[in-house]
């Protein structure tokens, strides 16, 4: 009987091939994915007319990313989470300054919602 017998380089070569590809698979996991977790949807369905910017901050859990007036008695606030990521959603709560929120909008992987009051 004969057996197969392979020379020093190619044995390393064959061995080299498995371990080139198990270090990529491992290399493509992981890495700096930063998936908040402010549920940016499940504080739209909290936020109610009339809230305060402090309430509608401590729901949010966190400060707004933009803040843009409206007019002259109101602010837009803005939240994003999932940047770069078929996750993204926004959050945009208007404020008055007497009549606290106004209307509430979010867009995100599940649609878009959005209420006036």
């Amino acid at each position: 009987m004969k057996t197969a017998h392979l020379s020093r380089p190619r044995r390393r070569l064959l061995l080299a091939i498995p371990l080139t590809l198990t270090a990529g698979l491992f290399g493509c996991g992981g890495g700096q994915d930063n998936y908040e977790t402010v549920d940016l949807e499940a504080a739209y369905e909290a936020i109610a007319k009339g809230m305060s910017y402090t309430y509608v901050r401590s729901v949010v859990g966190r400060d707004p990313d933009t803040n843009t007036p409206n007019g002259s008695s109101s602010l837009l606030h803005r939240w994003e989470t999932g940047r770069n990521t078929y996750l993204f959603t926004t959050l945009i709560i208007e404020i008055d300054n007497k009549l606290g929120v106004v209307s509430k909008t979010v867009t995100g992987p599940n649609g878009n919602k959005s209420e006036r009051f």
